[in-house]
């Protein structure tokens, strides 16, 4: 009983909480310190800067008057470390308009502030938030008090509050727990106490799905957030009404916000398709085809090994079901009949939820739910949900909130990149010339002297002379050079394209060199970086914000030496860049369309599990590539001898290619390409040397040929992993495909290996293959074999092979393509052939085949 009242009794203490503060909101604009506001008309929906014309009693007063200044907005959630936004309202009751500046800063961290300047009508109330990063405090307190001083700038004084103080207090809470779920309302006040299942009960479920503890944020409309950065603070959000739809800086906010890692769930049987389209931007996965009504029915799903289970459901109350048909390769999670109950879609680097079903369908109440034995933990207060999940909830809050991968390139990364090449100043070779020139001159001429006179023996004093004053000018010109690096403002950026997107993310590394204390311009204009500021403790910094994606530091001093920031922005095309590729005569050819870079340099074609490829561009886009022909392993930039660039780019490669079974990049093939592309937005003093690359990846899009056409396909096309034996033994661990590495072993080993063609040129006709092995097994005997109508084909022995090996296999007697494109080879290692206990280690180091065909007629292409 008691489970069953307390979600009741925290239901009623959060909505008149709510309440209560939905209200003082609402009164905080209509009335105004001494005189009374009247709104005219209705106020623009849901904007950060509304500006509410209101009718003001003449009290005599003209003097700005504050009327709220410190509060909650936004999200209205504030975790450590996440930036957060703090509402300021100001009316003008005079009949000229006001600029004023809104000043907030925690009271914890003073020497940190914002401000942001505000321009009021006349006889008018505006009314806006100031980003703020939240400080770390390691108080264990959960309070955070916010300073807001707003001061008129016409005459420089401090407008005092209806209470006639200059600061401006209010509280804010930590939350309790730093995993943040919101609901975004269709109204100004939170929803009451409801015996009806509501989208907040259900969002509540899942969190208790998650092991979350059961609290939910509502944001009224005049609250929405306005750019992704005051999203930040979140972890998921539910989208169950059509507000959004009528804000487009709020759609756009929360559309970067999902590309930059975020987590939504769209309840589409309670919006409409305009609302998902305004979230995705037009670019739809999935077409309704109409909307119905269940009271019997079975919600089906299938594991991981295929297996399927369904729960049968009969309700008296009917519940809404959208019938849509999903895009190809959209992951369908739930299904009615064949069509999607949810389904999940990567949205750049976050994850987009849809539901078609009615919530009733993802929840139980109370009574029906059975509590495992092993209770759950969390620390704090538990308090139980209005409703509970069922099985399958649980299964969509686990992919909602998958796992996050490590990201590919880390700022140690970045910054070691812009470390050299910003210390890496290089004496003008004139000078060089001029001083090795004038010691070689001086030598001859000196001994020219000492010979016509046979005095050669004085050379051996000033020979060694000429070399230390030689060595000795290098040296200062080295220094010289060194201390002539002038203020300097590095940058590289990592563009992440995704698949048919106007929009791609940004993540990257700003370097500010200052060779000496003095001031330094630094801000950004639609985008987020967060300066070192390591030994400026105690020192008064303030960020100054003149729109809702504009932002300065007022008056920064940076000591000398070099400082670093992390970059970070999603960015939006006019069109989206698209690489298209088809394999032609042998040839492999494409064309970059849309293209927002004018020039790409050491482009490469980059596989999950394969070595890459080197990519020729020319000026109009189109690319080539040598299929035969793969870079070797690890090596990243084509050439033998690279440019100081090209070392610092093969060297920040490799560290992404050693992380590639953490971060899962690349998923699939991927072009990747260097350009001198500048970041957008950034703020910086522009006498200062500026210097920037930029390393975009796009994923490559291939096309079947036509029929007739010859292929010829590269080691680098054909992916390898290891199967069990078509004659029933195991897998041998020979090769390791997530990573692409081999193993020493000191066992015998049947290793059955399968190379895979891609799926774009299926059906495909292979006429003849190659396969070329390199391979050390000392004191054994090694057969190589291949597969034909179900029989194995002996191609050769050796015994202690070492070295490189080919084998020409021809079609119709050493091998067969299975129905998925694949074929196999074996490569058979025996026991040792030692007479002591001693297994010598063996191991093989690569194995590659690169296939001829064509593209057979009059054969429908493979839909697998």
């Amino acid at each position: 009983m008691t489970n069953q009242v307390a979600p009741k009794r925290g239901a009623m203490i959060r909505y008149f909480l709510g309440q209560l503060f939905g209200l003082h909101a609402i009164m905080s604009v209509m009335v105004a310190g001494p005189f009374v506001g009247e709104l005219v008309g209705q106020a623009a929906p849901a904007t950060n800067d509304n500006e509410v014309d209101l009718h003001f009693t003449d009290d005599g007063a003209m003097t700005p008057k504050v009327i709220r200044a410190g509060g909650r907005a936004g999200i209205a959630a504030y975790p450590d470390g996440r930036w957060a936004i703090t509402a300021v309202i100001v009316g003008n009751p005079s009949n000229k308009p006001i600029e004023v500046e809104a000043t907030a800063y925690f009271r914890a961290a003073p020497q940190q502030q914002y401000s942001r300047r505000l321009w009021i009508p006349p006889r008018a109330v505006r009314r806006t938030g100031i980003p703020m990063l939240v400080p770390r405090l390691t108080d264990g307190s959960h309070r955070r008090e916010t300073v807001v001083i707003v001061r008129d700038l016409a005459t420089g004084e401090v407008v005092r509050n209806s209470l006639g103080r200059r600061e401006n207090t209010l509280p804010l809470s930590k939350p309790i727990d730093p995993f943040i779920s919101t609901v975004l309302l269709d109204s100004l006040l939170p929803p009451g106490p409801s015996k009806l299942l509501t989208d907040g009960d259900v969002m509540q479920a899942m969190r208790f799905a998650l092991r979350k503890k059961v609290q939910l944020t509502h944001v009224p409309t005049i609250d929405f957030p306005q750019s992704y950065l005051e999203f930040e603070a979140l972890n998921q959000i539910a989208i169950s009404n059509d507000a959004i739809q009528r804000d487009a800086a709020a759609a756009a906010g929360l559309r970067e916000w999902i590309r930059l890692g975020g987590e939504a769930w769209l309840m589409l049987d309670l919006i409409e398709e305009a609302t998902a389209a305004a979230i995705w931007n037009g670019n739809l996965p999935f077409e309704t085809i109409d909307n119905v009504t269940l009271t019997d029915f079975e919600l089906s799903k299938y594991d991981v090994l295929g297996n399927r289970s369904s729960r049968h459901i009969d309700v008296e109350e009917p519940i809404d079901f959208v019938r849509v048909i999903v895009d190809p390769g959209v992951e369908v999670t739930h299904f009615i009949d064949d069509w999607p109950a949810s389904f999940v879609v990567p949205f750049g680097e976050g994850r987009i939820l849809v539901t078609t079903l009615g919530a009733a369908a993802w929840v139980m109440p109370p009574l029906d739910y059975k509590r495992p034995n092993q209770g759950r933990r969390q620390t704090g207060p538990v308090v139980d949900p209005p409703y509970f999940p069922h099985d399958e909830l649980v299964s969509l809050g686990a992919e909602l909130n998958v796992l996050r991968s490590k990201p590919a390139v880390t700022s140690i990364d970045f910054q070691s990149y812009l470390q050299e090449r910003i210390g890496y100043e290089v004496v003008p070779w004139q000078s060089v010339a001029i001083v090795l020139s004038a010691f070689v001159l001086s030598l001859l001429a000196v001994g020219l002297v000492l010979y016509r006179f046979e005095r050669m023996g004085y050379m051996l004093g000033i020979a060694p002379a000429a070399v230390a004053i030689t060595t000795a000018a290098l040296l200062a010109l080295g220094e010289s050079s060194d201390r002539e690096v002038p203020e300097t403002v590095g940058a590289i950026q990592w563009i992440k394209v995704f698949p048919g997107s106007r929009e791609a993310v940004i993540d990257g590394e700003l370097a500010f060199f200052n060779p000496s204390r003095s001031k330094f311009k630094v801000g950004a204009d639609g985008g987020m970086f967060r300066l070192d500021m390591s030994g400026q403790a105690g020192v008064k910094r303030t960020m100054r914000w003149s729109s809702n994606a504009r932002w300065e530091w007022d008056d920064l001093t940076i000591p000398k030496g070099l400082r670093f920031a992390t970059w970070r922005r999603p960015i939006h095309y006019d069109k989206p860049p698209v690489a298209h590729a088809e394999f032609g005569d042998f040839s492999f050819a494409g064309q970059l369309r849309h293209s927002p870079w004018e020039t790409l340099e050491d482009a490469i074609l980059l596989f999950p599990n394969r070595r890459p490829v080197a990519v020729n561009f020319e000026d109009d886009g189109s690319f080539t590539i040598d299929a035969e022909v793969s870079l070797g392993r690890e090596q990243f930039v084509q050439g033998t001898l690279l440019s100081d660039e090209q070392g610092r780019r093969q060297r920040l490669l490799k560290e992404m290619h050693a992380r590639r079974l953490e971060s899962g990049f690349p998923s699939r093939p991927m072009l990747l390409a260097w350009s001198d592309v500048a970041p957008e937005g950034i703020i910086a003093n522009e006498d200062a040397r500026h210097f920037h690359t930029s390393l975009i990846s796009l994923p490559i899009e291939f096309h079947r040929p036509e029929p007739g056409t010859s292929v010829e396909l590269g080691p680098s096309f054909l992916r390898l992993a290891v199967v069990h034996s078509p004659f029933g033994d195991g897998v041998s661990p020979v090769y390791r495909a997530a990573s692409d590495e081999w193993v020493d072993l000191t066992v015998p080993a049947n290793a059955w290996l399968r190379f895979q063609m891609p799926p774009e040129l299926l059906p495909f006709t292979v006429e003849s293959a190659t396969v070329n092995v390199e391979l050390n097994v000392p004191s054994r005997t090694v057969n190589f074999r291949s597969v034909h109508e179900g029989t194995a084909v002996e191609l050769r022995e050796e015994s202690s092979p070492s070295g490189s090996y080919s084998f020409d296999l021809q079609p119709g007697t050493d091998f067969e393509v299975d129905e998925q494109g694949g074929i196999l080879f074996n490569i058979q290692i025996s026991p040792a052939d030692t007479d002591d206990d001693r297994k010598p280690q063996w191991k093989i180091n690569d194995a590659r085949m690169s296939v001829v065909g064509r593209i057979p007629e009059d054969v429908e292409p493979s839909t697998n």
